[in-house]
């Protein structure tokens, strides 16, 4: 159960109701949400999510593990975490839209060494100090875009024009045509 709720915070999901879903559930049959605890004692990992001060540039991850950013007004970027523990890694969750994260400046590394522009909510960075720098890995949800494409059908294809594209009615197959000619595609 650990295993499956790491993954799925780590894809993105918030486990706001395991406990329906899976019976003997951490979370004693009371819906949680993302930002409660995550319950993994057992992993050694056990806090809340704290939230950092609104519109903190360089917020304090003293005494905490799982932090959600904080900003109400115009955009932000944090370019530093202070009060970090080296070798003690914590994780941060973009929780709003305004936070942007400067990978620019001397203090955090990660994603190229660029500003993280507008990150998408439930964006999560794991971050660890080693002493020098706060190296972050990031991770954005992503949605994925089923498309549609309808092609024209014959029994027996003859267009041959560069790029046309034909399914084939008795091959079962798509046809693409190469100018001279048409090539199937299984």
């Amino acid at each position: 159960m650990k295993k499956l709720l790491i993954f799925l915070v780590m894809m993105g999901f918030a486990p706001c109701a395991m406990a329906q879903h899976f019976p003997g559930s951490p979370f004693g049959g009371a819906a949680r949400h993302l930002y409660d605890d995550l319950y993994l004692s057992g992993h050694g990992l056990f806090d809340d999510f704290v939230t950092f001060p609104d519109d903190d540039v360089a917020p304090s991850v003293a005494g905490g593990t799982f932090f959600l950013t904080g900003g109400v007004g115009a955009d932000f970027a944090i370019n530093d975490f202070t009060n970090t523990v080296t070798g003690k890694p914590f994780i941060v969750i973009i929780n709003e839209t305004v936070t942007d994260i400067d990978f620019a400046g001397a203090a955090l590394s990660g994603h190229g060494e660029l500003l993280l522009d507008n990150p998408p909510v439930n964006t999560m960075l794991l971050c660890i100090d080693d002493g020098t720098t706060i190296n972050c890995f990031v991770s954005q949800p992503t949605i994925l875009t089923l498309q549609t494409f309808v092609f024209p059908l014959s029994a027996a294809p003859a267009q041959t024009e560069e790029g046309s594209a034909v399914f084939d009615t008795v091959l079962h197959v798509l046809t693409i045509g190469t100018g001279a000619g048409r090539i199937s595609i299984p």
